[in-house]
């Protein structure tokens, strides 16, 4: 995305945020409201599952760290994917010792982004992850 500021990209859609760093999750939800999005924030698995079911279809798109407390990542991917196959998910990690995890994302065919990431990188990423890239 060439404009990091497009309140037509997001056209209100909603996005679920899951991460367990608040300063992360902020960054993300002041990127995503910029581009026309809504946006909900959980900072573990369960709280984002609870999300998911009070929202019913309205969350287009989740965000997902693979390094979480509790339930990881990819198993909350999983649950997900099982719950809303209709919804992707987005993955990302700072982890560099993560990388046979991050391999096994990007090869499910899951999108993925690397952190730390700059604004047009998450811009891309999230277009890509919801197809119109």
């Amino acid at each position: 995305m060439s404009d990091a500021s497009d309140p037509a990209f997001g056209q209100r859609r909603t996005v679920l945020v899951l991460d367990d760093e608040a300063s992360l999750r902020s960054v993300m939800r002041r990127i995503l409201e910029k581009n026309g999005f809504e946006v909900v924030e959980a900072r573990t698995a369960p709280e984002a599952f609870d999300i998911m079911d009070r929202s019913g279809d309205a969350v287009v798109l989740i965000i997902c760290d693979l390094v979480l407390p509790g339930l990881g990542g990819r198993e909350a991917g999983n649950i997900f994917q099982a719950r809303a196959p209709e919804v992707p998910v987005l993955f990302t990690s700072g982890y560099s010792s993560f990388s046979s995890g991050r391999r096994e994302v990007q090869e499910s065919g899951h999108p993925f982004l690397a952190k730390p990431f700059d604004v047009d990188e998450f811009t891309d990423a999230v277009q890509e992850a919801l197809g119109e890239a």
